[in-house]
C-alpha cells in the first residue's frame, strides 16, 4: 500500500525557503511505508463466513431538495483546486441544482468516484508552535478536498451509516465518527467501567495506545473485506473500492 490515497498539491505553511514540498512528501512517504514495512508478518484475521443479515448493493439517488441540502447545510471550505469558491458555490446551487444532483447521483449510481474529486491540497502544519520549524518531522499534512468531493462523501456517509446502524453491525464501544457520541463518551464509559470493578473488589488494568498516522496505515484490503462481510456489495462497495485508487 502507498501512501496516499490523493494526488497531492501542497500549499506553502510554516516552511523555510529551503524547505521544498517533495522533502515533506517524501518524509511522509517514508514515515508511513516504514511503519507498514514494521509489519513483518501482516496476518488477516480469520473471519467466519456467514451471511449477512442485511445487505446493501447500492445507493439510493438523491432526490434534488437533498442534494441542496447536503451543499447549503455545512460549513464551505474552499479548496484552492477549485474552480470558484464553495461560498459562491452554495449562493448558487439552486440555479446549479439539475447539474449537482447527475454528478453525484451518477457517481453513486456507477460506483465510481472521478479523479478530480480524489485530488487534495495538502497543507503542513506545524504541530506546536514550539516545536523547530526547520525539522520537517514537526509538521502534520493537513489534507482538504473539493467542496462537491465532500459532499459525495457526506452523501455516502449518510447512506452507510444508517445501514450499520440499523442492523447493529457498529462496535457498542466506539465512541469517535459517531452522533451522540466523543471523546467524552468514551472517557465516561471507561470512568463507569472502572468504578464497576473497583465497587465489586476486582482489578482493573488500562492499556492506551498511541497510533502514528493510523489513518494512513490502514490495510485498504482488510477493510473493504470486513465491509463485504457485513453485507456491503455491488456498486456501493465499488463506490468505496474504487475511492483509494488514484484513477
Amino acid at each position: 500500500m502507498t501512501w496516499p490515497p490523493t494526488t497531492l498539491c501542497w500549499q506553502p505553511s510554516q516552511l523555510e525557503p529551503h524547505q521544498l514540498k517533495h522533502d515533506f512528501l517524501t518524509h511522509f512517504e517514508v514515515k508511513v511505508a516504514t511503519i507498514w514495512n514494521s509489519f513483518t508478518h501482516p496476518v488477516t484475521p480469520h473471519i467466519p463466513h456467514t451471511e449477512p443479515i442485511a445487505t446493501m448493493s447500492s445507493f439510493k439517488i438523491l432526490e434534488d431538495s437533498d442534494v441542496l441540502q447536503l451543499v447549503t447545510r455545512h460549513r464551505a471550505t474552499t479548496c484552492p483546486l477549485e474552480p470558484i469558491p464553495s461560498a459562491v458555490l452554495q449562493s448558487i446551487s439552486a440555479e446549479l441544482l439539475p447539474y449537482l444532483s447527475s454528478i453525484i447521483n451518477n457517481s453513486l449510481i456507477c460506483g465510481h468516484v472521478p479523479a478530480a474529486f480524489k485530488t487534495a491540497c495538502v497543507t503542513p502544519l506545524l504541530k506546536k508552535p514550539s516545536f523547530d520549524p526547520s525539522d520537517v518531522r514537526n509538521y502534520r499534512p493537513v489534507s482538504l478536498l473539493p467542496f462537491l468531493s465532500k459532499t459525495i462523501e457526506r452523501a455516502v456517509l449518510n447512506q452507510l451509516s444508517v445501514f450499520l446502524h440499523q442492523n447493529n453491525l457498529l462496535d457498542p464501544h466506539q465512541s469517535g465518527f459517531r452522533t451522540g457520541h466523543s471523546t467524552e463518551t468514551a472517557l465516561l464509559a471507561v470512568t463507569e467501567a472502572l468504578a464497576t470493578a473497583r465497587a465489586s473488589s476486582l482489578s482493573s488494568v488500562l492499556i492506551l495506545l498511541d497510533l502514528s498516522a493510523a489513518f494512513d496505515t490502514v490495510n485498504h484490503k482488510l477493510l473493504i473485506s470486513t465491509l463485504a462481510e457485513m453485507g456491503i456489495s455491488g456498486t456501493a462497495l465499488s463506490w468505496l473500492r474504487r475511492g483509494y485508487l488514484l484513477v
